[in-house]
């Protein structure tokens, strides 16, 4: 099993600002505990900033509990779609992640 490298969790995390990137009403603890991959490892997933997201444990279980919405939310990408293009909805906006840590936001409200 390999670590996310140090360079990209500063990323993600400096990006999310200690609060969790989902941010899911009546879930989320908004604290950041988990670095979790949009695109699964067991799907070919990487170490990237822009397949990493910086979530709480609630949101983290949610995600995986509920894979359809987790789907349509861009918070878990099929194996054949490319977390770098594909936008994932970060704290209520549709929002692209960058190379370089910052983001994209796709909606405004």
């Amino acid at each position: 099993m390999s670590t996310v490298p140090t360079r990209v969790a500063d990323a993600v995390k400096a990006r999310a600002g200690g609060h969790c990137e989902i941010w899911l009403a009546g879930v989320c603890t908004t604290r950041v505990e988990h670095l979790h991959h949009r695109r699964l490892r067991s799907q070919g997933g990487r170490h990237t900033v822009e397949n990493l997201a910086a979530i709480c444990r609630a949101c983290h279980d949610y995600a995986h509990n509920h894979p359809r919405k987790a789907r349509e939310c861009g918070w878990i990408v099929p194996s054949w779609s490319d977390p770098d293009t594909t936008p994932m909805v970060r704290r209520g906006l549709a929002t692209l992640f960058l190379s370089d840590g910052r983001v994209h936001i796709q909606e405004e409200p």
